[in-house]
């Protein structure tokens, strides 16, 4: 029997898009993999024909190689969508995920398996997955880092302490970030581990921003004193400095609560002089 490496390395290497190839390293301006170049949805359609057939665990197990960038990425989407349909125990979840990490080591594996790794939002599942995640920001490790970050983010953020799924606010205004009636268990459990300082790792830093942010459009009043805080918040200041960044650029916060965080933004701009 064909193994299933040779038969998945051909596929992708007959997918490889040259032109589409140097776009994407571009974006990427770490040392990567060599890029074949498959555009993102042909590269999740052919995960999920893989998962489909379910021999996807032997090709993860014994045959997996990571000769190219979509290669790695490949392996991220099966795992996320084999362990979605399949509703595999937390415990093998969680196996793969550790044994995935190592190869995540640029923003794009990170970001692109986080999306994807659903089955870390299953209720029964939300309390284990965030111990785990939490014990990867102790590691002092760049993406293991961003991958709790963007982890959370992307599959735990939204659900406030009874599971109930939860939007961000349609604008987060001077009334909210004073007082909510949204609680979050997990999100109280995270934030210590969370507040650390990144210096010198900037895509944790940036990965920690973006959860900062988007916590804020969330839950703004557990947010808000924090960022008053300023450099008594725990982070490092590239990471205060672009969490208040991405704040200003987002839609969420009315006018006048992003004034405020440009005068956080000043105040810190003032005590650097």
């Amino acid at each position: 029997m064909v193994k299933m490496e040779t038969i998945i390395k051909q596929a992708l290497l007959d997918l490889a898009d040259e032109q589409n190839a140097a776009t994407t390293a571009g974006l990427i301006p770490t040392e990567h993999k060599p890029v074949l170049g498959i555009r993102m949805p042909i590269l999740r359609n052919y995960a999920e024909n893989i998962v489909k057939i379910r021999r996807y665990n032997e090709y993860l197990v014994d045959e997996a190689t990571d000769e190219y960038l979509e290669e790695t990425l490949l392996r991220g989407l099966i795992i996320g969508y084999g362990t979605l349909r399949e509703k595999e125990d937390v415990v093998i979840s969680l196996e793969m995920l550790d044994e995935y990490l190592p190869l995540i080591d640029n923003w794009m594996i990170c970001d692109t398996f986080c999306n994807t790794f659903k089955i870390a939002s299953f209720p029964e599942y939300r309390e284990e997955v965030l111990n785990h995640i939490i014990f990867f920001l102790q590691f002092g490790s760049e993406y293991a880092e961003r991958t709790a970050f963007i982890l959370y983010l992307n599959q735990l953020l939204k659900y406030d302490s009874d599971g109930n799924k939860l939007n961000r606010l349609k604008t987060v205004t001077l009334k909210d970030i004073e007082s909510t009636d949204r609680e979050s268990a997990m999100l109280d459990k995270f934030l210590p581990f969370a507040l650390k300082d990144l210096d010198g790792r900037f895509y944790s830093q940036m990965g920690a921003a973006w959860f900062l942010a988007e916590a804020f459009n969330v839950y703004p009043d557990k947010i808000w004193p924090l960022l008053k805080s300023g450099k008594n918040m725990g982070v490092d200041k590239k990471t205060y400095s672009l969490t208040l960044r991405k704040i200003i650029e987002s839609r969420v916060p009315s006018k006048e609560v992003k004034e405020l965080i440009k005068e956080l933004r000043l105040s810190e701009a003032d005590n650097e002089r």
